[in-house]
């Protein structure tokens, strides 16, 4: 019946994961404005010793559980801290499915559908843009191979696993204003496999997105090219409610 169906589905979504097959863009970035960073980080949440904006570009292959199905998703990520944790707060993330905004505001995910998303091959590397309402919201081209010496900060930050998405996504619930705070963990259920190639991504942020002003438009960013296979899942935990 409609029951056992719901208890299989339940049953592969637990045991194998939601996220299975994905490749994608993951950019970092030493924020331009410390105010601006600071003010897009709402109480509890605070700067960190070591600011960062992250931002990320992904083409999903397999996600479960249906009807998910294959769906495009930009994000732009703050690293932040709560107590002496550090970990990271979405400020957006536009999709090009209604379904994987269904629901998710749950989790606090400040997702919606833009009116165009691409992300395709381009000179050996990729591409992608986000327009929605007639305004470029993001524009990202990652070319394979960096021609200066990485910061030891950066070399560091990126062997550590954070690329991978290992640290705490604190996120506000209902998105974006809360007030209920929200500590999100991606949690791999499958053993997974990562494929990285370091490579640099020249990026412009929209002028009338709110924070425009962290990135240089054109700045030329250190970046990994990924590609992912396993299974994981996203466990939620209440963190408090704060009222503004």
């Amino acid at each position: 019946g409609a029951g056992s169906i719901a208890s299989m589905v339940y049953y592969d979504y637990i045991k194998r994961g939601m996220l299975r097959r994905f490749h994608g863009i993951f950019t970092i970035a030493v924020p331009a404005d410390l105010d601006l960073y600071r003010s897009l980080l709402r109480k509890p949440l605070e700067m960190p010793e070591r600011p960062i904006v992250g931002l990320f570009f992904i083409q999903y292959f397999n996600t479960k559980p249906w009807p998910m199905g294959p769906y495009k998703e930009y994000t732009l990520a703050l690293r932040c801290k709560h107590n002496d944790e550090v970990g990271w707060h979405v400020k957006t993330m536009p999709v090009d499915k209604f379904v994987p905004v269904n629901g998710w505001w749950l989790q606090g995910w400040p997702k919606y559908v833009a009116d165009e998303i691409s992300f395709e091959p381009f000179n050996g590397g990729w591409q992608g843009g986000v327009t929605h309402k007639g305004e470029s919201k993001v524009t990202m081209r990652f070319t394979p191979g960096v021609s200066r010496e990485l910061d030891p900060w950066e070399r560091e930050f990126l062997e550590s696993g954070a690329a991978q998405l290992n640290e705490p996504l604190y996120n506000w619930e209902p998105a974006p204003s809360g007030p209920v705070l929200l500590r999100v963990m991606l949690e791999q259920v499958m053993v997974p496999e990562w494929q990285s190639e370091l490579g640099t991504t020249t990026i412009t942020i929209g002028t009338s997105e709110p924070w425009a002003g962290l990135i240089p438009p054109g700045a030329q960013l250190v970046s990994l090219y990924q590609r992912y296979k396993g299974g994981a899942i996203l466990v939620p935990k209440l963190k408090g409610i704060y009222r503004s």
